[in-house]
């Protein structure tokens, strides 16, 4: 059983009923959705001249089956979004279903955003890994030379007699 919402719209077309179902059988964007707003729109007491608002009889609120977008992609949903009227079962639920597809996306982004820095995050400590042993080698390299030239210099400093 599909989702149903209570929607109560004061910006709804200003066609008559008879040109929405010429709309409808025209081939009207949206209509082949399975959305059929039909003809529910009325003038509301209390509200003014040209006050229109989806109403049942008597003013009450009418329950409108919400569409399932659910298995549409992104760009299915931006042409259902640009292809229903503004603030109509269709129009809010395309609206909602590609928040949440572009949240989806995020979400996807995120991981794999994720996944590639702790990968980084694995390299990067081998080469600290490696780094820290080419310092320890380095040192080794530096001692080594100052041995070196100690000895050279104790060996030049015997040569001209200044040591025994």
């Amino acid at each position: 059983m599909p989702a149903v919402r209570h929607i109560v719209r004061d910006h709804d077309s200003q066609k008559s009923p008879a040109e929405r179902e010429r709309a409808r059988e025209t081939g009207r964007p949206g209509a082949s959705q399975g959305h059929d707003p039909g003809p529910t729109t009325q003038e509301r007491p209390g509200r003014g001249a040209g006050a229109v608002g989806q109403a049942g009889e008597g003013g009450q609120v009418m329950a409108v089956p919400a569409p399932d977008l659910s298995h549409m992609t992104i760009p299915q949903l931006l042409d259902a979004l640009h292809a229903g009227m503004a603030g109509s079962p269709m129009h809010q639920q395309a609206s909602i279903m590609l928040q949440f597809r572009v949240a989806e996306k995020q979400a996807e982004a995120a991981q794999s955003q994720a996944t590639a820095t702790d990968q980084l995050v694995t390299a990067t400590r081998d080469l600290a890994g490696f780094t820290r042993t080419l310092v320890v080698a380095t040192k080794a390299l530096v001692f080594v030379g100052g041995v070196t030239l100690l000895l050279t210099l104790v060996q030049v400093l015997k040569a001209v007699g200044v040591l025994k």
